[in-house]
């Protein structure tokens, strides 16, 4: 991923046989830990450990800016990530794995500094047309996303999440419980994502509307369902169908803004 600033400096580093981490921030502990496996996967055993005998740091640095900003300088002996906040340690590891990855345990000397253009980075998937994904596969999605700093995931849903008042929608079509939702919001936060909803609300509603409970809600009723994927806005019962719908989905996302498409 291109950064903003990059800055060759003289020498390089290499990571010891057994190279210490530290951090005084236990929010920082997951990214440390996908930087651990990269190294285990090069021969370098890692722990956490005391700033003086650190080789790689995160540290807490006001002066950058926004929290998604970070600095990442890499000397001969050490190497640091200065941030404001949690967002810019984890963007500034991820950097740190991109340049492992690309040059092994030997990296030349360099400071990047980085920070985004956006401050909301998304991304648009669609669970209702073809597979459902798993919750392991999105929580996979959600790795590789806040790998790349994409810091929102917005997952539309038509008929593919089980209601409790409403039991027959999504039969037949693997949806999405109450619980998977609430795992994969858990594991957005903890990449720095933030996850927000997104209801078929009125049109694309035709997997709903060829069920027999909902068929007089269609704005026209009697065409194949296929064609009849519009609800009726100005019938009563749409409305309250649309909002049972939205009092079971909307509490399990903690964004403050939803996606009513």
């Amino acid at each position: 991923i291109p950064v903003k600033r990059r800055r060759r400096l003289s020498g390089e580093f290499t990571f010891p046989a057994r190279t210490v981490l530290q951090t005084n921030h236990s929010a920082d502990y997951l990214a440390l830990d996908q930087l651990a496996g990269d190294l285990a996967g090069l021969g370098v055993v890692t722990r956490m450990g005391t700033p003086g005998r650190a080789a790689v740091r995160i540290i807490r640095d006001k002066s950058l800016g926004t929290r998604e900003h970070y600095r990442l300088t890499v000397r001969p002996g050490k190497i640091e990530i200065r941030t404001p906040g949690t967002p810019g340690a984890y963007y500034g590891i991820q950097t740190l794995r991109d340049l492992l990855a690309a040059r092994g345990k030997a990296l030349p000397a360099v400071r990047i500094d980085d920070w985004p253009d956006f401050p909301r980075r998304g991304v648009y998937l669609d669970c209702s047309r073809g597979k459902v994904p798993t919750v392991k596969t999105l929580k996979q999605l959600i790795e590789r996303l806040a790998h790349w700093k994409i810091n929102e995931l917005q997952l539309y849903i038509e008929n593919t999440f089980r209601y409790a008042s409403h039991p027959a929608i999504g039969v037949g079509y693997s949806p999405f419980t109450r619980t998977d939702i609430l795992a994969v919001g858990d594991h957005c936060a903890a990449h720095n994502v933030r996850l927000v909803g997104s209801l078929a609300s009125f049109g694309h509603m035709d997997k709903i509307l060829c069920l027999p409970d909902y068929r007089h809600l269609a704005e026209m009723p009697d065409t194949r369902h296929e064609m009849g994927g519009d609800m009726c806005p100005g019938d009563p019962g749409s409305i309250a169908l649309m909002k049972d719908l939205y009092d079971e989905f909307l509490p399990l996302v903690k964004a403050d803004d939803f996606n009513a498409c």
